[in-house]
């Protein structure tokens, strides 16, 4: 059953038993989720970006259902299930392990972490014919970034469709940012939506929410978007939920402004590995 103040159960597809997984209840205990994080120069691929993003995404949600975090950071993007993994021959696909209470590393005996997350790659695989890109390989992150394309890349990433699917974007039109115009108007709007619902209360948890919105409209939003975020991370459907409300629900002040600092709580910033919640271990 779900918590009473957790709201629906978190679900997520394994990749390697192909069935929905429920993670525990927050009570009882931290959860960890391993990775590979992004490499701090910025070489890395779009692919893997794509990957950190959910990655994160999964630590703000569990965060804000009111999950403690633990965050292990792996060396390269397969984690302690990628030997199973049915796409681990394709170096593309990004691996999330997540281990429930008492089980959180191969170290304290589990030999397999509760689930395994794939996450589908950004691009088509083909050969970059960017002119600009000399060395005609994929698109980097530190590539984007002298563009100023990052935080567009980043909330593309979360509303361009399922993460379990492949998105084919053409390397071309990711250096270009041109694949990225809806995400990057979306993302305007959602900041525009915020700032005019401020100032905003210190609303950090789905549990802090439920109250300060009690049963009226605002309270049936937020269901909407816990019931599309626990399923199996379904952020294009959360995403819509959001927006929806803020944009054109009907709702008090205070309704607003709560809803508001969710959406400041739950969307990437574009600072995410300064802001990610979680300890590390």
């Amino acid at each position: 059953m779900p918590g009473m103040n957790s709201g629906a159960t978190v679900r997520l597809f394994d990749a390697r038993r192909r069935r929905y997984v429920p993670l525990p209840e927050p009570a009882e205990g931290p959860v960890t989720v391993r990775f590979a994080a992004r490499e701090a120069d910025g070489t890395h691929s779009v692919d893997r970006e794509r990957g950190v993003v959910l990655a994160e995404f999964l630590c703000r949600v569990l965060a804000w259902k009111g999950h403690r975090v633990r965050v292990q950071d792996e060396s390269v993007p397969g984690g302690p299930g990628h030997g199973t993994c049915p796409r681990a021959s394709r170096g593309n696909w990004y691996c999330v392990d997540v281990w429930a209470p008492g089980g959180e590393s191969p170290v304290s005996g589990e030999t397999e972490p509760l689930c395994h997350v794939l996450v589908g790659p950004a691009l088509e695989g083909v050969r970059c014919m960017f002119g600009a890109h000399r060395e005609h390989g994929r698109a980097t992150l530190a590539a984007l970034a002298k563009n100023h394309l990052v935080p567009d890349l980043r909330f593309a990433m979360l509303a361009a469709g399922h993460y379990r699917h492949p998105r084919h974007f053409w390397c071309n039109d990711v250096h270009s940012g041109w694949c990225f115009d809806d995400a990057r108007t979306t993302r305007r709007r959602f900041e525009r939506l915020v700032r005019r619902a401020e100032p905003l209360p210190d609303l950090r948890s789905h549990a802090e929410t439920v109250r300060a919105l009690g049963s009226g409209e605002g309270r049936r939003r937020l269901d909407l978007l816990d019931r599309a975020i626990s399923d199996d991370l379904h952020a294009p459907r959360a995403l819509h939920a959001l927006y929806a409300a803020l944009r054109r629900g009907r709702l008090t002040g205070d309704e607003q402004a709560a809803l508001a600092a969710t959406a400041r709580v739950l969307l990437p910033t574009g600072n995410e590995s300064a802001e990610q919640p979680g300890s590390r271990g």
